[in-house]
């Protein structure tokens, strides 16, 4: 087999081959690969991105079965049709009932279309769905409608694994703050009650790796325990304006959940002017809830100014508000970093309800934070496999 691009040709794989291109490493291009008939030829390649990490997924269709070998590890195999059915890769986003988003006129086109007959089909917008016949649509996604955008149907971030070994060389950083009586407050920058625990298995994205972080409180043991906080740096300068993406996910056992916390600069001067704090129990939509998890669009929610009035805001305001009122709002680290300097920690204790985080047994995972100059966000993921060192 002999490929021609730019005036060149290159001799890969073997003349029965069946040419199969798309992109595997996940960085944005397209990759040549080819299948090679097996013990089944049967067997129709059907590669794509069915995990959502932005890199293409090796799968074949045979006979009513779906098999998926997942780039994010892990094999999948889907019951989907009948033996003998025409499989239709499908040119728009579906969800688990096989409806169908975006435009009327989705097309559908068979998988053995040759490249050139696809881009010509797509052009021309023909095989649409019509009231004959029947189309079955298989989603792969564990949360349809989740993490969806126009270009793929699942968001691919940019997975940056933590462990307990690279936990500190990530950015990551613990405290603990106690209020002795008479004293004043004593910061502690390790803490035995921040860890990584392999559970409970966060359900939110399938691309999650089992593994999460505690934040206990166990005051009755401790009563001068009042704050946890994990800290991260890095995003000191990023305009609030410039952030597409703020989410994270929470399981509480007893109390509260975790709460973010943001330390601002307004007026460009490179000094934090005051906190805002995003509250998961103050949001009422979705309602907070025990022994699950749940994620929470921080962009889109409620913050509170941390002891300061900001004229023209009330105490409780969104981040478009904010920003509204003060364009050049900023995250800023301040000094000294890695003493609660960080601009983007998360909490449990304090509060508006300080006494409803006694005792409290919480998790906190999946922190997804987007920028405006990267092209993918990063999700933050904790995991108890410690194999990446």
């Amino acid at each position: 087999m002999t490929f021609f691009a730019n005036g060149a040709s290159t001799k890969f794989g073997l003349s029965a081959d069946r040419i199969t291109h798309t992109d595997f490493d996940g960085d944005g291009k397209t990759d040549v690969a080819v299948y090679r008939e097996g013990n089944w030829p049967t067997d129709i390649p059907v590669h794509a991105d069915y995990d959502g990490d932005g890199r293409s997924d090796v799968a074949i269709f045979r006979d009513g079965t779906c098999w998926i070998l997942n780039s994010t590890g892990g094999t999948r195999v889907h019951q989907f049709g009948l033996e003998g059915d025409n499989l239709f890769l499908l040119q728009g986003r579906s969800d688990s009932h096989g409806s169908i988003f975006g435009k009327e006129s989705a097309s559908v086109i068979p998988a053995r279309t040759k490249p050139k007959r696809r881009r010509e089909m797509k052009r021309r917008n023909v095989y649409r769905i019509v009231a004959m016949g029947f189309l079955t649509i298989l989603s792969v996604s564990t949360v349809p409608g989740q993490f969806e955008n126009k270009a793929r149907g699942v968001t691919p971030y940019r997975f940056e694994r933590i462990n307990e070994h690279n936990f500190h060389s990530q950015g990551w950083k613990e405290q603990e703050v106690h209020s002795p009586p008479g004293m004043p407050q004593q910061f502690l920058d390790e803490s035995e009650h921040v860890s990584i625990v392999c559970g409970p298995e966060n359900d939110n994205d399938r691309r999650l790796i089992k593994g999460s972080v505690t934040m206990n409180l166990p005051t009755t043991n401790y009563p001068t325990l009042r704050r946890i906080r994990l800290r991260r740096g890095g995003f000191s300068g990023t305009y609030l304006a410039d952030l597409t993406e703020l989410r994270y996910s929470t399981y509480v056992v007893h109390g509260l959940p975790t709460v973010m916390v943001l330390q601002v600069d307004v007026t460009g001067d490179a000094i934090k002017d005051f906190n805002i704090y995003y509250a998961p129990e103050l949001q009422g939509d979705p309602p907070f809830a025990l022994d699950r998890w749940q994620q929470w669009d921080a962009l889109q929610g409620v913050w509170v100014f941390e002891a300061v009035t900001i004229p023209g805001l009330p105490h409780e305001a969104t981040i478009d508000e904010l920003i509204a009122l003060h364009p050049l709002a900023r995250i800023i680290d301040t000094p000294p970093v890695g003493h609660n300097g960080e601009g983007v920690r998360f909490t449990v204790g304090g509060g508006p309800f300080p006494f409803m985080y006694f005792d409290n047994v919480s998790y906190f995972d999946g922190l997804i934070i987007g920028t405006a100059d990267q092209s993918r966000s990063t999700m933050f993921d904790f995991t108890c496999d410690a194999s990446d060192r």
